[in-house]
């Protein structure tokens, strides 16, 4: 069956990639996947807390029921822009660590799932820039790394949430939106071939 991938403001184009506005009506766990850029999701909260909760049970159902993926950006200073993720990632402790620092250069970690070195490989040409890393070394030992700065800082790391799975990464600085597409669709590919052997893309 085609992957599905709900969007929200993530920099990336793909035929199974499908934008999604914050309020709209539609469930976000009738996808495979979800992708989004937190600083977009600051810019589109409302006041209604009731259905910025319900879009957090989406995103747990997504995991939990459904055995699916999401992917994020690192970005620092946009906390609240996680709160799709703050129930799954330890009360927000997590996201609340990055930090502000400018990178232009990445090591991949020997701990690079599939998921995350098919995303680094398809984009490898493309002028890369880090706004920020992880300070949580005691949260981070909950998951796995996948890439690095030059000075040993991690920008990129995946966790086992639930059923599913939560890849965080960084993007590349005016990258194409339909090459930075195709490099998101084989790392959400990888993630869910991980948990959902049975999974096509055809």
């Amino acid at each position: 069956m085609k992957l599905r991938i709900a969007n929200i403001g993530f920099p990336a184009i793909h035929h199974t990639i499908v934008p999604v506005e914050l309020q709209s009506s539609g469930s976000l766990s009738d996808y495979d996947a979800l992708i989004f850029d937190p600083q977009f999701v600051v810019g589109s909260m409302t006041q209604d807390v009731g259905a910025l909760q319900l879009r957090q049970g989406q995103v747990r159902e997504l995991l939990e029921v459904k055995a699916g993926a999401v992917v994020t950006l690192v970005k620092p200073s946009v906390t609240a822009g996680y709160f799709l993720l703050d129930e799954e990632m330890w009360n927000g402790s997590l996201t609340a660590s990055i930090t502000p620092e400018i990178g232009f250069n990445f090591s991949l970690s020997r701990t690079a799932s599939w998921a995350g070195r098919d995303y680094f490989y398809e984009l490898q040409e493309e002028p890369w820039r880090f706004d920020g890393n992880f300070s949580a070394d005691s949260l981070l030992s909950h998951g796995r790394t996948i890439a690095t700065n030059s000075v040993g800082k991690v920008i990129s790391a995946q966790f086992d949430v639930r059923n599913g799975k939560i890849l965080f990464l960084p993007c590349t600085f005016g990258s194409n939106t339909q090459r930075t597409g195709f490099a998101v669709f084989r790392a959400v590919e990888s993630l869910l071939k991980t948990v959902r052997p049975w999974t096509s893309s055809s």
